[in-house]
């Protein structure tokens, strides 16, 4: 759902290479159940991890299309086995009897042409690590394919959790009491899970990085503790600010991935000269951070604290 839950998106998917139209039917009928319910969903969407055999997709259609509507993807003999194989599954689920029980078959087979014209197929054909890259805006971040695995699957033995909660014979009056299921994870949630596992901190439990304490040691050797802490505040402040401002998360990430591999091709550099070295225009995208060379400097050991950490971990 978006923010103010107004929208609604239903996403599942399938994790089945040998698909065909009748089986993709069949596939749908959770998302079809959803669409004769009294909630309204925008759109419907099942991600599968391949495309369809090449008989069966629209000649107009690009052939690495990654998301597309059913009914302008598939040819129209493919779209009639699509229905026949959705047709039987509603009538094959006991959870859908009442709704089979009062309408006839004409009536469905009607409903099911309305549901495909807001039916997607999704074309997820990349590992699952190229998956925890795209949260960060970037393909191309130079990380350990089995950190990134690692990652992904920290991400999914978390989302099984969620699955765990027992909502069974709750109804929900309004939407967003959807939220207070506790059944969901906030975009933000993951982003910050994959940036605290590659920097190796979390930032979120007010930690400062060794290089940016001696940083400070050597630069404000003459400051009260109460101006340390205050720093430190400032500092911590900045980076949570930055990574939740929705409004500039491309930024946020391409500024990272900027910094983590110039850290990464200068391993002897300092953070303050990794500053020095990071170009002008990186550094005024950041809106919360380019108006302080402490700060950005904070986020620049961050980065290169684990980066190391990284090093060490997976090059032994």
């Amino acid at each position: 759902m978006t923010e103010k839950d107004e929208i609604l998106f239903d996403v599942q998917s399938k994790n089945d290479k040998n698909m065909s139209p009748k089986k993709l039917g069949r596939y749908l009928v959770t998302l079809f159940k959803n669409y004769v319910s009294s909630i309204e969903f925008d759109s419907y969407y099942l991600t599968i991890p391949c495309n369809l055999n090449e008989k069966n997709i629209k000649k107009n259609v690009h052939s690495k299309s990654k998301t597309a509507r059913i009914i302008d993807y598939l040819e129209q003999d493919a779209l009639r086995k699509v229905g026949e194989g959705l047709f039987e599954e509603i009538n094959d689920k006991t959870y859908l009897n009442k709704y089979v029980k009062s309408n006839t078959d004409v009536v469905i087979k009607d409903e099911i042409n309305k549901f495909l014209s807001k039916t997607y197929v999704v074309i997820l054909s990349v590992e699952h690590e190229q998956l925890v890259l795209n949260f960060l805006e970037n393909k191309s971040l130079n990380v350990d394919k089995v950190f990134l695995k690692n990652i992904f699957n920290e991400i999914r033995d978390a989302q099984n959790k969620l699955k765990q909660i027992n909502v069974e014979n709750l109804t929900l009056n309004v939407v967003s009491e959807a939220v207070d299921l506790k059944k969901h994870f906030v975009s933000e949630e993951l982003r910050t899970l994959v940036f605290n596992r590659i920097i190796m901190l979390d930032f979120c439990d007010n930690s400062l990085p060794l290089n940016f304490v001696y940083y400070v040691t050597r630069n404000y050797s003459d400051f009260s503790e109460w101006e340390l802490k205050e720093l430190y505040t400032d500092c911590i402040d900045s980076i949570r600010k930055t990574i939740f401002d929705k409004n500039s998360k491309k930024v946020f990430w391409t500024t990272f991935c900027e910094i983590y591999n110039l850290i990464l091709n200068h391993p002897n550099l300092s953070i303050t000269e990794i500053y020095q070295k990071l170009e002008r225009n990186f550094i005024d995208k950041m809106k919360f951070l380019r108006d302080s060379e402490d700060v950005y400097i904070y986020f620049i050991a961050l980065i290169q604290n684990g980066v190391k950490g990284y090093l060490e971990e997976y090059e032994n």
